[in-house]
């Protein structure tokens, strides 16, 4: 088949490990037949190897039906996987296992986004549905997690999911949240749904329709021997697309039988077939929804312009100490959207997350203290929050650096320290008059040097 009529799955999950050290009573492993193993290295690395060829990159997770963490190779797993390109890995956990020092191992490997099934703030309910597992060590295992990604992995995406019980009502949803929203930053987010039913394996809270499972038209599952089930609830295999130790994931995705599988889901007759017919997996996705972060939430209603929306999600993480929501509280104030213009309140956000070490603040700061605005004019303090930022590669920072010390403002006044500091800074400007006016000050800098220092301290700024 040729891979440019091929359809490509917008999400892989490899399972590396089928052994679970939990019994959910929501979850097939427990009854399940199929032999414990582990996924062998080079079959492995055979499907990374083939997803990392694809013209259109999937996201992988790696997960199946089993305890990821259970698996000792998983970290090199997932460093293979990053080595060959791909761009997102996940893993999706119980978080029982999940100790500080297996966090840390997983996060330095590479991984882009952890998922945990926590499903309740109850520690009642939790460990009746999660059996064998104990909630003060789950939660304590979060928590640790949460705070090694801020001081280590801030690009690490942390998602927590609620598993609405029976019987609940909306303050327990309500209660959940708020006990994790001071840990959420950006890209974490919560997802909400209710039970289903495991493809009548276990109980739900929907009875199945007729409509159709979008899984199998953008998902792939890979289990430990390389079966590739028809989707992720065929905990038995009872429907065997192909298995990728002989058939391509290409070939297998786009293989007869699925195309015919999938056009009995878009016809509307999914109730003939004897797994998918009393399934509800379709119906719990239709309920489900993701909370994002009151960050992410916020960020989203500025960039459309409703500001108000904004203020109320920044205010409270801002207080708890999140940079990113300080950051954006300084902006409000700064420039007057939904609250009074005041270049103090601003400058006090802005060095508060600047204190944190968040880039566009340092620069913010450095301006307000270079203009005078909202604080007293300090050259010195303006130069040092430029250097901490125009460091870390803010061009403003390393325009307006140079600036200072071409007219020795906070700093001892050197034309080279500035042509170093404004040609670092033209290469992270986009083209337009920002650029144009960066590149007319460094031919003016330039003319008061020898051809031979110039390119010497061009070269040294691009090194």
């Amino acid at each position: 088949m040729s891979n440019t009529d091929s359809a490509y799955p917008k999400l892989i999950e490899i399972e590396t490990i089928s052994s679970c050290n939990a019994a959910c009573v929501m979850c097939a492993h427990a009854t399940t037949t199929r032999p414990k193993t582990v996924m062998d290295a080079d079959l492995y690395a055979k499907i990374i190897d083939e997803i990392a060829s694809f013209e259109n990159m999937p996201f992988v997770s790696l997960h199946g039906i089993g305890e990821p963490l259970l698996d000792k190779r998983l970290e090199d797993r997932i460093r293979y996987a990053r080595s060959r390109g791909i761009p997102s890995v996940s893993v999706l956990t119980n978080g029982s296992l999940l100790t500080p020092e297996r966090g840390r191992s997983l996060a330095d490997a590479g991984m882009s986004y952890l998922g945990v099934s926590l499903d309740t703030m109850r520690p009642d309910l939790f460990e009746r549905t999660r059996v064998n597992l104990r909630f003060e060590t789950v939660v304590n295992n979060i928590k640790a997690f949460f705070e090694m990604r801020r001081k280590h992995a801030p690009a690490l995406g942390i998602g927590l999911s609620y598993v609405r019980p029976e019987h609940a009502d909306d303050n327990d949803e309500k209660f959940f949240f708020e006990c994790w929203e001071e840990y959420l930053e950006r890209l974490d987010s919560i997802s909400i749904t209710s039970r289903h039913n495991f493809a009548g394996k276990a109980e739900a809270s929907f009875v199945s329709t007729n409509n159709k499972c979008n899984k199998i038209f953008d998902t792939m599952n890979i289990r430990a021997d390389g079966t590739v089930p028809l989707c992720c609830v065929d905990s038995e295999n009872a429907y065997i697309l192909g298995n990728v130790c002989n058939n391509s994931i290409i070939d297998i995705f786009n293989s007869k039988v699925i195309k015919k599988v999938r056009s009995i889901h878009s016809e509307g007759r999914r109730g003939n077939m004897i797994l998918c017919g009393g399934c509800t997996v379709p119906e719990a996705m239709s309920a489900w929804r993701v909370v994002v972060s009151p960050i992410a939430a916020g960020e989203s209603a500025f960039k459309q312009e409703d500001y108000a929306t904004a203020l109320s999600m920044w205010q409270r993480p801002a207080l708890r100490g999140n940079s990113e929501a300080q950051y954006g509280m300084g902006i409000l104030f700064e420039h007057g959207l939904s609250v009074a213009k005041d270049y103090t309140i601003a400058a006090d956000w802005y060095r508060r997350a600047a204190e944190s070490g968040h880039i566009e603040a340092q620069f913010n700061l450095g301006s307000m203290l270079e203009e005078g605005q909202g604080v007293g004019r300090d050259y010195v303090e303006s130069a040092k929050w430029y250097l901490l930022a125009a460091s870390q590669g803010n061009a403003a920072a390393q325009c307006n650096l140079a600036g200072l010390y071409e007219r020795g403002q906070g700093v001892s006044r050197d034309m080279e320290q500035a042509l170093l500091w404004i040609t670092r800074a033209i290469s992270g400007l986009s083209m337009g008059e920002e650029r144009n006016a960066a590149s007319a000050v460094q031919d003016r800098l330039a003319k008061s040097m020898s051809p031979e220092r110039v390119a010497t301290l061009m070269s040294q700024a691009r090194s």
